[in-house]
């Protein structure tokens, strides 16, 4: 499933789960027909199963979700864990000076994916990441799937 379909399956899912409060830090799709939608509490509380159980509740009753995904398909609902999602200019704000893993719809300078520390990201979406091919910088509308790569280090 392509990024504009995610950002659909967002929008439609979203305003079931803010009254209930939570919001949609992203969706993923893999090649086993799981639809995954991470989810964090609004008053940043932190997310745990029965969390999961009560949105994973919500969609599920949503009979436009299934006419927008066509045949069988699994559905979960989780934490962002520690390799949290990133996908709007306020969840990379959160985040500078810490490594990331980016994956991109189409090329941007000849490159589709990279990990790498990230450095900043414009008003404007413009994301700069040091990577081990130098500085890559990239527009946020380009994105496909970022994500944090969690240091066990650091902890």
């Amino acid at each position: 499933m392509n990024r504009f379909n995610l950002d659909k399956v967002i929008a439609l899912i979203e305003p079931i789960m803010l009254p209930l409060g939570y919001h949609c830090l992203d969706v993923a799709w893999d090649e086993e027909r799981n639809l995954t939608v991470f989810i964090d509490s609004i008053a940043e509380a932190g997310v745990n199963l029965d969390d999961c159980l009560k949105v994973n509740r919500a969609i599920s009753e949503l009979e436009a979700l299934d006419e927008m995904i066509e045949g069988e398909y699994a559905l979960e609902v989780s934490s962002p864990g520690a390799d949290r999602p990133l996908r709007l200019k306020e969840h990379f704000d959160g985040h500078i000076g810490e490594t990331i893993e980016v994956r991109l719809a189409q090329k941007v300078a000849d490159r589709i994916y990279a990990k790498g520390k990230l450095l900043s990201v414009s008003p404007e979406g413009e994301v700069c990441l040091d990577t081990n091919r130098g500085e890559w910088v990239f527009p946020l509308s380009s994105l496909q799937r970022a994500s944090l790569i969690y240091s066990w280090d650091k902890h």
